[in-house]
């Protein structure tokens, strides 16, 4: 079994304005993270500007509430400390 660090940078990214769904934060930046691994996921990212997103930068994942019951993984930029 392959375990992950959680450590990439982001491959590719688009910028999502509709449909909207309850728990996330509009527009909502959606990243393709070539993980340090090797392979690829897909998440959100949060504290950066959706402008401010560029591919090439590094990315550590974490884990969020969208709604009671429901945790996903997401990107933060790799050294934003989560407050």
């Amino acid at each position: 079994m392959l375990e992950s660090k959680g450590r990439g940078a982001i491959y590719s990214f688009v910028i999502v304005h509709h449909p909207r769904a309850p728990g996330f934060e509009y527009p909502l930046v959606v990243v393709l993270v070539e993980l340090d691994e090797g392979f690829r996921v897909v998440a959100g990212i949060a504290g950066i500007a959706p402008e401010d997103v560029k591919i090439g930068d590094r990315v550590v994942a974490e884990f969020f509430s969208a709604s009671p019951g429901v945790t996903l993984p997401r990107f933060r930029p790799a050294g934003v400390l989560v407050g």
